[in-house]
C-alpha cells in the first residue's frame, strides 16, 4: 500500500532490478483481460519505504507505506479487481505489481499439486460464482455506490476439489480464452 506516496515509488523507467512493472486498475476491466505493462514501474525498496514513513511521521501523517514481499508478484498468479459488479479475474505469469485495488491470488504450495490456477480462474469468472458472491455479500453493492469485493469474502468462495484430470477441460478452455484475448483484448470468447 503506497497510498499518499505514489510519486515517491512510481517511475516511468526501470532504473534497476528494484523497479518492477506496475499495472493500473484500468488494466483489468473485463474477465480474462491480458496483462500488458504500460511503462510504469514501482520502486520496490524497503529503504525508500522507511524514508517515506519517516517523513510521514515527521509531518504528523498517519499514512503508513507497506510493500510486503515482492515474491507475491512473481510467477503464476490471478489478479482480481476489487471494485466491480461481478468477479473480474485474469491470469498473469509475468513479474507484475498490482495496486491495492487489485487482489493478487497465488496458490499456496500445499495446494499446488491439487489445483491448476486456470481452473480456479474459470470458476471465479463464472456467472454462478458472481451470483453466489452477490447473494452472500462477497460483492457488496449499495444503492448508488461502487460495488466492492472483500478479500475475506473471496476466501469463502467454495471451489470444489476435483482431480487434475477433471480440471483439464476447464484449464483447456481458459487457455483458449486467454490466447484469444492475448491476440485481441476485445475478442468475443463467448462461443468458447
Amino acid at each position: 500500500n503506497i497510498g499518499g506516496a505514489s510519486e515517491a515509488f512510481l517511475s516511468s523507467s526501470q532504473e534497476s532490478k528494484e523497479f518492477i512493472p506496475f499495472i493500473s486498475t484500468t488494466t483489468l476491466k473485463v474477465k480474462y483481460q491480458p496483462i500488458r505493462h504500460h511503462g510504469e514501474f514501482i520502486h520496490f525498496s524497503q529503504s525508500l519505504v522507511e524514508e517515506v514513513n519517516k517523513k510521514n511521521r515527521a509531518r504528523g501523517s498517519k499514512n503508513v507505506v507497506v510493500l510486503g514481499s515482492p515474491d507475491r508478484f512473481k510467477g503464476e498468479k490471478l489478479f482480481i479487481r476489487q471494485s466491480a459488479p461481478e468477479i473480474l479475474a485474469t491470469f498473469d505469469e509475468q513479474v507484475s505489481v498490482a495496486p491495492y485495488s487489485i487482489f493478487v491470488f497465488k496458490l499456496k504450495p500445499e495446494h499446488a499439486a491439487s489445483f491448476r490456477l486456470n481452473f480456479i480462474l474459470a470458476v471465479l469468472n463464472s456467472k454462478l460464482i458472481t451470483h453466489y458472491a452477490l447473494k452472500n455479500q462477497i460483492i457488496r453493492a449499495g444503492e448508488g455506490k461502487q460495488p466492492q469485493i472483500r478479500k475475506a469474502g473471496l476466501d469463502t468462495i467454495p471451489i470444489r476439489d476435483i482431480s487434475i484430470d477433471e480440471q483439464g477441460p476447464f484449464v483447456d478452455k481458459v487457455g483458449r480464452i486467454l490466447a484469444a484475448k492475448q491476440r485481441d483484448a476485445e475478442a468475443d470468447t463467448s462461443a468458447l
